[in-house]
């Protein structure tokens, strides 16, 4: 049977082009990928609150969504937990993910399913991320909401150090808190693995 070149030569160019170009896949293999399914604190990330919750006091990983509601449709199994319902210790609590070098990522994007529940207005959700120097809002919310694959585009950000972190401020009142699932940061490079540095972030 011959040979078709032009098939041959299509089939070489699409061997090249994907052998090039990776996925973020998973935190310290390259980029985050996290789901909670552990029902645990996953290896790299960390927690910080500045009025004392620790994890299984404030910050649960075994929950499956936050007090007050029902968490949006994509999530599954269990997810990461800002309750201030539980003693009111939260103040302003945050999660952080791993940090991530993202220089060599092209297009590189967070993607997130959140709730948020607001007791009578209290409280508020924020998602802040590392640009190198400084601590950048990128998502706030302050009502009763959720919503699935919340995507935030992270060109401007890229760095060495890059680092997201989900937070709750409960305004000083004893409120509900949020919770978040599947984070993903995610983006394409060429012949390049990014690295993580899993030493507990910046608060």
């Amino acid at each position: 049977m011959k040979t078709n070149p032009i098939q041959c030569l299509l089939l070489i160019l699409f061997v090249i082009a994907f052998s090039n170009t990776n996925l973020i896949a998973q935190a310290c293999g390259g980029g985050i990928d996290e789901d909670f399914s552990d029902c645990v604190l996953p290896s790299g990330w960390s927690v910080s609150s500045t009025v004392g919750a620790a994890v299984d006091n404030g910050f649960f990983f075994n929950q499956l969504d936050a007090p007050g509601g029902v968490g949006p449709s994509n999530f599954d199994g269990c997810v990461a937990l800002m309750d201030d319902d539980f003693a009111n210790n939260l103040g302003v609590a945050c999660i952080l993910t791993p940090v991530v070098d993202l220089t060599t990522y092209s297009s590189p994007d967070l993607i997130f399913d959140w709730q948020h529940e607001a007791l009578a207005g209290g409280g508020n959700f924020l998602v802040d991320v590392w640009d190198g120097a400084n601590w950048v809002n990128v998502f706030f919310a302050d009502d009763d909401s959720d919503g699935n694959d919340e995507t935030v585009g992270l060109d401007i950000y890229a760095n060495t150090d890059f680092q997201v972190r989900f937070c709750y401020d409960d305004e000083g009142g004893f409120q509900w808190g949020a919770a978040v699932d599947n984070v993903v940061v995610t983006g394409a490079t060429e012949n390049s693995v990014p690295t993580c540095d899993a030493d507990g972030g910046r608060f």
